[in-house]
């Protein structure tokens, strides 16, 4: 999420930094601001829960003005044979690596739309099991209306078939 957030904002993009744990997403938006490169504004949230997205989304837009891109980056993993993962482990890992990802982008996508955004979906190798097929579906899903901002797809590490 670090170089994610540091790119877009040396290429002239303001960022909203969040993450779970407070002091890590401002010292990320810190840094950005302060080497000059661009705005940032850090805010703890858990993607696991709709409510903290749509504070995200509504950061951005009175923060900055506006949302032009949206990176879904969540992701964890600890995968193990289905007898042995817990209950309460696979329900984190589809927590965030799915809800999140449809949270974020029904929080977005009436900002999205306006503008002609973009969805960033980016699940490596912590999500790979759900990186091949979600971003996809979601997609398609959100498509249904006939007005899908631009998506764009990465997997860290792993090669296009």
């Amino acid at each position: 999420g670090r170089a994610i957030a540091e790119m877009l904002a040396a290429h002239g993009c303001s960022v909203v930094v969040a993450a779970r744990h407070e002091k890590d997403c401002h010292a990320v938006a810190d840094q950005i601001t302060k080497s000059g490169k661009g705005k940032a504004l850090g805010m703890a949230a858990d993607v696991r829960r709709f409510e903290d997205c749509q504070r995200i989304i509504d950061a951005a837009v009175s923060n900055f003005g506006s949302l032009d891109i949206l990176v879904n980056n969540a992701g964890i993993g600890g995968f193990s044979a289905v007898e042995k993962m817990e209950v309460t482990h696979w329900d984190r890992v589809i927590a965030t690596n799915l809800s999140s990802l449809f949270y974020c982008s029904h929080a977005a996508l009436p900002h999205l739309k306006r503008r002609g955004g973009w969805i960033i979906n980016g699940l490596g190798g912590k999500g790979i099991l759900l990186s091949a097929w979600v971003p996809d579906g979601i997609a398609r899903m959100i498509d249904a209306a006939g007005d899908l901002p631009e998506f764009a797809h990465v997997s860290p590490g792993r090669s296009a078939a």
